[in-house]
């Protein structure tokens, strides 16, 4: 779940998912692949119908990490979808 700062945008609740690959010897990070999917939200970003499919590929750096990925990303504008239940009650978390 993520609220934004910006009028009229309101907060998007979305889907994450990750799966690790297999260590390679010398690596300093286990590859992983994965999703992000919009499931609904509130203000405009209720609107938003995205999916990103991503590929973690290289971390380096020693006092700041940077991550490299590759990847898509799609998205559109499409029917309002408000926030399911789950999403209700993260929500209800993050305000505390």
């Amino acid at each position: 779940m993520t609220r934004f700062k910006a009028s009229g945008l309101g907060s998007l609740c979305f889907a994450f998912t990750a799966t690790g690959g297999r260590f390679q010897p010398g690596d300093s990070f286990v590859p992983t692949t994965g999703k992000v999917m919009a499931l609904g939200g509130t203000g405009a970003a209720a609107r938003w119908n995205a999916t990103a499919m991503y590929s973690l590929k290289a971390i380096t750096g020693t006092s700041t990490e940077k991550f490299s990925f590759s990847g898509t990303a799609q998205g559109k504008i499409a029917k309002k979808r408000g926030l399911s239940l789950t999403c209700q009650q993260v929500a209800a978390l993050v305000r505390g």
